[in-house]
């Protein structure tokens, strides 16, 4: 169980600190119990969100959604989601990840210029094109502060239609993001060329 001090209440003739019961969890040197100990010791939210943030990620994300071949949930980004933005769709873009991952929130290109230098390009989901300042999900998100990896389960900061689908840069889907591209020497050198400055050769935005 876990238990909750009452600040400022403990007498000098009480040998104990006076206490109220905030949960029973269960026995211990049970996985579940230890687990769910766990969390809350380290003050992790992993409650179900609230029913008003998640009307808030349906509406941010409902112009987009589908449903794939497989029956499962699909979102693709409408064309006016396009307005400026730069367009990599053609570029080879890989993520770095565990199979079994979900939340695919980062990404790469590498290719090698005529030059001989290499441009790289960063791609960060672009999160907060869907999660707006003081929104609902915006406050959850803010309490919760990080989706928690553990052995045998995540507790996601954002709702599945976010963390998942909307903003996972999955294979073979469009998605929006947030870039850093920049060209170097393959010695991983920046310098300027005849006529630009430093700043011609990094880019980084929508």
């Amino acid at each position: 169980y876990t238990a909750e001090y009452i600040y400022g209440s403990w007498k000098v003739e009480h040998n104990w600190p006076p206490c109220c019961n905030v949960q029973f969890i269960g026995r211990s040197c049970n996985v579940e119990n230890e687990t769910l100990a766990l969390l809350e010791d380290n003050g992790v939210n992993h409650g179900d969100f609230d029913a008003s943030v998640l009307r808030d990620v349906q509406t941010a994300v409902e112009s987009g959604l589908t449903l794939r071949s497989d029956q499962e949930m699909g979102w693709s980004p409408t064309p006016d989601m396009y307005e400026g933005r730069r367009d990599y769709r053609k570029q080879r873009i890989f993520t770095i990840d565990p199979t079994t991952a979900k939340d695919l929130d980062d990404a790469l290109h590498i290719t090698e210029l005529d030059d001989g230098r290499v441009e790289i390009g960063v791609h960060i989901a672009d999160v907060s094109y869907f999660v707006r300042p003081d929104s609902g999900v915006d406050g959850e998100a803010q309490r919760r502060a990080t989706t928690v990896y553990l052995v045998d389960r995540v507790i996601p900061m954002l709702p599945k239609p976010l963390c998942e689908i909307a903003c996972s840069l999955n294979e073979n889907v469009e998605r929006l993001a947030f870039s850093c591209v920049w060209r170097m020497n393959k010695d991983g050198t920046l310098e300027n060329r005849a006529g630009k400055t430093k700043g011609d050769e990094v880019w980084y935005g929508r």
